[in-house]
């Protein structure tokens, strides 16, 4: 029995952080059409204790070098992402 706790515990830490998704959603909701779109690209793969900037700044580059991002905007609509993306990264 411990051991399942244990297992589940894990499993729980291990996944993505949902308790704050509303809220994510809701800050999501008032970005620019592209920021929407990295944050809908990033938002399942964000994990606590990982390089979360590294997966945002991956799926803008691959936005930007296929020509779906502005290199002059890409910075600022990436911020923008990343700052509901912390919201389930705490």
């Amino acid at each position: 029995m411990r051991a399942l706790k244990i297992g589940i515990v894990a499993a729980l830490l291990a996944s993505p952080a949902y308790a704050d998704r509303k809220k994510a959603d809701a800050c999501a909701a008032g970005l620019s059409p592209d920021s929407k779109a990295i944050y809908a690209a990033a938002v399942g793969k964000m994990r606590r204790g990982a390089d979360n900037e590294a997966v945002v700044t991956a799926i803008t580059l691959s936005k930007v070098s296929s020509g779906r991002l502005s290199p002059l905007t890409a910075k600022k609509t990436a911020e923008a992402a990343g700052d509901c993306l912390k919201i389930l990264a705490d």
